[in-house]
């Protein structure tokens, strides 16, 4: 998708200028996020599964670290499931941002 609509009214949005979030996204695309077993929608935003192990769990850090200092309306929290070998990484927002997040979870 080439579209990428992470700017709002509201007082969410990306920080990111327009060619550096191109940019970004495709960077986020090629690596952790190439690797997603499945998605769940939420009412309060998403669980996006992956295969447990260390690069993705590196990947998934690196992803919340850098991505909570431009998109601060976003909440992360991340469990590991053992038995499951499964890495559930769940984003969180609150009502008003939630087709925001939907617009950024689908280019993902």
């Amino acid at each position: 998708m080439d579209k990428i609509i992470l700017k709002s009214t509201d007082t969410a949005s990306c920080t990111l200028p327009e060619p550096d979030l191109k940019i970004r996204m495709g960077e986020i695309r090629s690596t952790l996020f190439q690797n997603i077993l499945r998605k769940e929608e939420l009412t309060d935003g998403f669980k996006i599964h992956f295969e447990f192990n260390k690069e993705n769990f590196q990947n998934l850090t690196d992803f919340i670290l850098f991505e909570s200092v431009c998109c601060s309306f976003m909440n992360f929290e991340v469990r590991i499931e053992p038995k499951e070998k499964s890495l559930v990484f769940k984003l969180e927002v609150n009502e008003n941002q939630r087709e925001l997040l939907k617009s950024y979870v689908a280019n993902l």
